[in-house]
C-alpha cells in the first residue's frame, strides 16, 4: 500500500471514528432532551462527515483498502461513543435495588447521603424482599455505588439517561459545604 494512501486510511479512520463517537453523544443528548449540546454535537459532527465521505468516495475507486478504513472508524466511534457516555457524568439515572430485610438500613444510610429512596415490599422466591427507587444525577452514581456494592444479597439495576419532573432529594439535618466548615447554621 502506498504510503500517501495508508496516510489518508489513517485520517478517514480517526476522523469517522470521532465523527461516529459525537454522532452517539447527540443521540443520547437527545433522548435526554438536552438541546444546546445536540445542536453543537450536530453541527460538528455533520461538518467532519462531510469532509470524510468526501475524501472516501473520491479515492475508493483507486483503492478499497479506503473503504475498509471508514468502515473500522464508524465501527470504533461506536465503541468510543458510548465508552464515553458512561465516563461523562451528565443527565440522570434510575437505580432499583432489590433487598432482604436485614439490608433495610441501606435506606437511611442512602437518605442520609441525600438520596431520595422510594421503598416498596413485596415477595420473591425465597421470602420478603423490598424494592428500593432511587432517581438521581448521575455524578452521584459512584457514591450510590459504594454505599450498596460491599453488601452481598443485594441486586440492583441502573438505567442510563432519561427525564423526571424533578429529583426530591431530602433536607440535610446538618449544613452541608461551606456552611458546615463555618459552622454557619
Amino acid at each position: 500500500m502506498q504510503p500517501e494512501i495508508l496516510l489518508l486510511g489513517i485520517g478517514i479512520f480517526m476522523l469517522r471514528t470521532v465523527d461516529v463517537s459525537l454522532g452517539t453523544l447527540r443521540t443520547i443528548s437527545i433522548i435526554q432532551g438536552r438541546l444546546t449540546a445536540s445542536f453543537f454535537l450536530g453541527l460538528v459532527e455533520v461538518s467532519i462527515w462531510l469532509t470524510i465521505i468526501s475524501a472516501t468516495l473520491q479515492y475508493i475507486s483507486q483503492n478499497p483498502m479506503i473503504g475498509i478504513f471508514y468502515a473500522l472508524g464508524f465501527s470504533t466511534g461506536n465503541v468510543v461513543g458510548i465508552f464515553l457516555e458512561r465516563k461523562v457524568p451528565i443527565g440522570n439515572v434510575t437505580m432499583r435495588l432489590f433487598v432482604k430485610e436485614k439490608d433495610l438500613d441501606l435506606v437511611e444510610k442512602l437518605r442520609e447521603k441525600g438520596f431520595s429512596i422510594t421503598k416498596f415490599s413485596g415477595e420473591g422466591h425465597s421470602g420478603a424482599v423490598y424494592l428500593l427507587f432511587c432517581f438521581t444525577q448521575k455524578k452521584r452514581l459512584p457514591e450510590f455505588l459504594a454505599e450498596i456494592q460491599s453488601r452481598d444479597e443485594v441486586f440492583y439495576t441502573v438505567d442510563y439517561g432519561g427525564y423526571g419532573a424533578k429529583i426530591l432529594a431530602p433536607t440535610p439535618t446538618q449544613p452541608t459545604g461551606w456552611r458546615n466548615k463555618l459552622k454557619f447554621k
